[in-house]
């Protein structure tokens, strides 16, 4: 069964009232906490890649956070703080944002115009300072249920529709990858309405159990809540740089000496400011 692409249908459904309520209170539950899992609090800028209706930017930005969004289309215009562009081609400079969360996109790059998954994932890598975040959700490839169907889809482990854990790290090479707390992600409403309220708690808590731990990446999980975070230097750049003393390695700095590592880490500050001059920009 093929994916639910990003026709203007699809479109039209994220814009509805019943979705931005869907994502405002998924921002406000789970992808805040997971921000502040990993030190990213009001004033840090936040990119979201695939915004969609964008409201998680909005309520991001209520809660004191410089967020700002891109999508490849919106309904109408899309205001001060988006950009209408592919996520395989970001119209930013390097090291612009303290966090990148794309959530339930990395499985359409490939089928709507959007570029390739290495393209995708390097942009975001790029964009993302040396040791911020990026945050991704999408369904697990080797489960063989997803919910990009009507209501759920059944798809093959062999299918390159959907990512596994292992191709997720393979693609953000760059990153250290940190399974996700998967509790609030899923409000699981629908199955509220067909069975009743007992339903969403008993799906929740074997979502949060299958979530976590060594489960995680196994075929049991259904869905990968994976956060990145981008190292302060690449494996090259420790081998190009021999270790100063034993106090520096303890002192987690790896393989840099004290005056590198400082420099490394006033250019990822120097680049974090967002210059939104660029082409298409809204």
């Amino acid at each position: 069964m093929p994916l639910k692409t990003a026709s203007g249908d699809t479109y039209s459904f994220y814009w509805t009232e019943e979705e931005r309520t869907k994502s405002e209170r998924r921002t406000r539950e789970w992808t805040i906490p997971q921000l502040n899992r990993f030190g990213i609090g009001p004033g840090a800028q936040v990119l979201s890649v695939g915004c969609g209706n964008g409201a998680d930017v909005t309520t991001l930005r209520g809660m004191g956070y410089e967020a700002f969004g891109l999508d490849m289309r919106f309904n109408g215009s899309p205001g001060r703080y988006f950009a209408i562009a592919s996520g395989a081609g970001l119209p930013f400079g390097n090291k612009n944002f303290d966090a990148v969360v794309s959530l339930e996109v990395i499985e359409h790059v490939d089928r709507d115009g959007g570029g390739n998954r290495v393209n995708f994932s390097k942009e975001l890598q790029r964009v993302t300072r040396s040791g911020g975040a990026i945050i991704i959700t999408t369904p697990n490839r080797l489960f063989p249920i997803d919910e990009h169907g009507d209501p759920i889809r059944i798809h093959s482990p062999f299918e390159s529709d959907t990512l596994s854990f292992g191709q997720l790290c393979e693609l953000f090479s760059e990153c250290s990858p940190h399974p996700l707390n998967p509790a609030k992600y899923f409000a699981f409403r629908r199955f509220a309405r067909l069975a009743g309220e007992w339903c969403p708690r008993a799906l929740e808590g074997v979502s949060n159990f299958l979530g976590s731990g060594l489960l995680h990446s196994s075929p049991l999980n259904p869905h990968l809540y994976v956060g990145f975070v981008k190292q302060l230097f690449r494996e090259s750049e420790r081998l190009a740089y021999p270790a100063a003393s034993e106090d520096n390695n303890r002192n987690g700095k790896g393989s840099l000496t004290k005056a590198q590592y400082k420099a490394v880490c006033e250019d990822a500050t120097n680049h974090r400011r967002i210059n939104f001059a660029s082409p298409g920009v809204i």
